[in-house]
């Protein structure tokens, strides 16, 4: 199970974190387990995905759908910043403003920066091209 449901009374809030890996796999199972969840009396339905490995697009539309249920319910629907991986999804998603997503701090991806450019950093002259002849006449199509 990657996701678990609880009511904190104190906050008048219904919290939904997702966590691992949620796919197709879990998502109409999720769906139906946040439309069954009591809302009388609750203000707030808190997403968190901050711990989310993997998400799939099923994951993206569960969390339109949680949206779409808090405003049925007249709640404000919070996201609380996810993980490196689920904010890229939701940003190539187009998404990131629709539900003010955010990274979660410190969330870095598996690869730095300077491990990128630590690939990239080598010699031409050390290049074994072989009888490949190289020039520098332009291939661009005018």
């Amino acid at each position: 199970m990657s996701y678990q449901i609880q009511l904190d009374t104190n906050k008048s809030a219904l919290m939904l974190q997702l966590y691992k890996t949620v796919d197709l796999s879990e998502t109409s199972e999720i769906k139906e387990a946040l439309m069954l969840e009591p809302k009388s009396g609750i203000d707030k339905l808190i997403v968190d995905g901050g711990l989310i490995e993997y998400l799939d697009s099923s994951a993206v539309a569960l969390l339109l759908f949680a949206k779409r249920v808090a405003a049925d319910n007249n709640m404000e629907c919070e996201f609380l910043p996810f993980s490196d991986e689920a904010f890229k999804v939701i940003d190539m998603a187009g998404l990131k403003s629709t539900l003010n997503a955010m990274k979660l701090e410190g969330a870095d991806s598996t690869k730095s920066d300077s491990d990128e450019t630590e690939d990239l950093d080598f010699n031409l002259d050390d290049l074994d091209v072989g009888d490949l002849m190289l020039d520098d006449r332009d291939t661009s199509q005018k």
